[in-house]
């Protein structure tokens, strides 16, 4: 796996089942989402908040807490790869996830006065950026400039031969880590039969990648998509140090999401809380997953 594919949706629009999405790609440097607590020795879940995030003076914590909630509102309509318009797909509802997104679509992240194709789009089919968001967007691509140009830096679980780590690198050693058996000898592969409240399961939409999310009737075939970019992120998620990802921790985006209230009225996501038996299943995997990652004994696929 030597790049990581964007394929999907972003999660907070799933109840009209969007069909699949334009794919871009994630080259070694670009980061991802991030913060939490946990490790590979148990499933720790948290909320980020935006006043934390307002105190992450770095590129990541800024767009987090001004960008994304900006542009998510006047370009996410159109702008996140549900296939609904055929848009180009730079963002998701979720803003840690969106992250990546953003930062990685080809020359978004380019000197923001002659070459960011954000800052150069006038209105099209959708307005175009305010004044404000204009300021916001710029301050945000010139911090990503100013760290280096987004690479990610050194240290940090599941690194190899003292090079950069990266958010591609990290996420790509984590699936290098799965075993197929594990996963379901943990129970992962009746995951996708998690019913939600009225709607039927999470599978009936989410079967071909709808929302960022991968779960078939297939347990091989969601396995081995569960692999990539970005449906491993519902599995882990970074923390950073700055701007740079170190480490990889379970991410919570299963257990909150069907708590969540609409991100996109009328298309809500139908509300579930996971079964003892799937939080289980999630948690043994993920943690037995991240302490063979972090032991450094994976071989690649």
């Amino acid at each position: 796996m030597n790049k990581l594919l964007v394929l999907a949706i972003a999660l907070g629009t799933v109840a009209a089942c969007a069909p699949p999405a334009t794919t871009i790609n994630i080259t070694p440097g670009d980061g991802g989402s991030g913060g939490g607590d946990g490790g590979a020795g148990g499933v720790t879940m948290s909320t980020t908040t935006s006043e934390t995030q307002t105190q992450d003076n770095t590129a990541h914590g800024y767009y987090v807490a001004h960008v994304h909630p900006s542009l998510i509102q006047t370009c996410g309509g159109c702008h996140n790869p549900d296939g609904q318009v055929g848009a180009p797909a730079f963002l998701d509802y979720d803003a840690e996830l969106s992250y990546p997104m953003s930062k990685g679509y080809p020359n978004i992240v380019k000197d923001p006065a002659t070459d960011s194709i954000a800052m150069t789009k006038g209105p099209h089919e959708g307005p175009g950026l305010t004044a404000d968001q204009k300021t916001i967007v710029t301050t945000w691509i010139n911090m990503e400039l100013s760290e280096n140009g987004g690479s990610g830096g050194s240290g940090g679980a599941g690194g190899s031969g003292g090079g950069p780590v990266t958010l591609e690198s990290m996420l790509t050693g984590f699936a290098d880590c799965m075993d197929y058996d594990i996963w379901i000898s943990s129970g992962m592969d009746t995951f996708p039969l998690q019913q939600t409240n009225g709607d039927g399961p999470c599978m009936s939409c989410h079967n071909t990648g709808t929302g960022a999310t991968y779960l078939s009737s297939d347990p091989q075939d969601t396995f081995d998509n569960n692999k990539m970019f970005p449906y491993i992120m519902r599995l882990v998620k970074p923390v950073y140090e700055g701007s740079t990802p170190v480490d990889l921790v379970p991410s919570d985006r299963f257990f909150n999401k069907g708590k969540e209230p609409c991100q996109n009225p009328p298309i809500c996501h139908p509300k579930f809380d996971l079964t003892p038996e799937n939080k289980a299943a999630l948690e043994n995997f993920v943690s037995v997953t991240l302490t063979k990652w972090q032991s450094g004994q994976c071989n690649k696929m």
